[in-house]
């Protein structure tokens, strides 16, 4: 390929990306969610993973925060665009920063008071995955899934959108906490990473919140669930 052809094609392909970044702004969080799920595989794998001493405050903590981008970011994807295409162009990359910093800070906040709250209480994986199996099978957890379809619309620019871009990841956030407290308990519970338990949760939380009839899996969900806490 001579090198003409070779710039062609370069061409192409930043031509290509840059028209998806338009029609995709969300894909930032993507990546994070992406890298987030990197980092937890690559810490929790090798030959003396399963023997390693139970992590202290710091490194719980992180985990938590990476297994939260890890496996809350992308249900949030749906918001986090339709907050980006709400605003102006240029702020794209800020709002999906401001909502996404939100959104998190929500769900740092859920693992500051469920970690302490499962270790106070002694609450196991299995106990824990049974009760968020009962949680699915509630009228609440439907009725808060449908909150977190709601989309309301930002101030297009200046100061104000900022802020409504931060209140808006935080009630999203607190939204997907009210659906997804219970899924979200096993991982409060567990004293080491599960990255299989991680994963199943993971596609329960995407069906649930992703799907336009996800309401209506709340009890295969519950039944998966159920399974996993009897193999725990």
């Amino acid at each position: 390929m001579s090198a003409t052809a070779t710039e062609a094609v370069g061409r192409r392909a930043v031509a290509r990306f840059r028209a998806y970044t338009w029609r995709h702004p969300e894909w930032p969080v993507l990546v994070v969610a992406a890298a987030a799920g990197v980092s937890l595989v690559a810490g929790h794998t090798g030959p003396h993973a399963e023997h390693a001493p139970a992590p202290g405050p710091g490194a719980v903590v992180t985990g938590w925060l990476l297994m939260s981008a890890a496996m809350m970011l992308p249900p949030a994807l749906p918001a986090v665009r339709h907050a980006a295409l709400t605003g102006k162009w240029r702020r794209r990359p800020r709002t999906v920063a401001l909502f996404t910093a939100g959104y998190l800070l929500l769900w740092a906040a859920y693992g500051l008071v469920a970690i302490p709250a499962a270790r106070l209480l002694g609450l196991s994986v299995p106990v824990a995955l049974l009760i968020a199996a009962a949680w699915e099978l509630t009228p609440w957890k439907r009725g808060r899934l449908r909150k977190c379809r709601r989309r309301p619309p930002l101030p297009p620019d200046g100061r104000r959108a900022d802020l409504a871009c931060l209140r808006a990841g935080l009630r999203h956030g607190l939204a997907g906490a009210g659906a997804c407290w219970a899924v979200m308990l096993p991982m409060a519970a567990a004293t080491h990473p599960h990255l299989l338990l991680t994963a199943v949760l993971t596609l329960v939380v995407l069906a649930e919140e992703l799907l336009v009839s996800g309401a209506r899996y709340t009890t295969a969900a519950a039944l998966i669930l159920i399974t996993a806490a009897a193999v725990s």
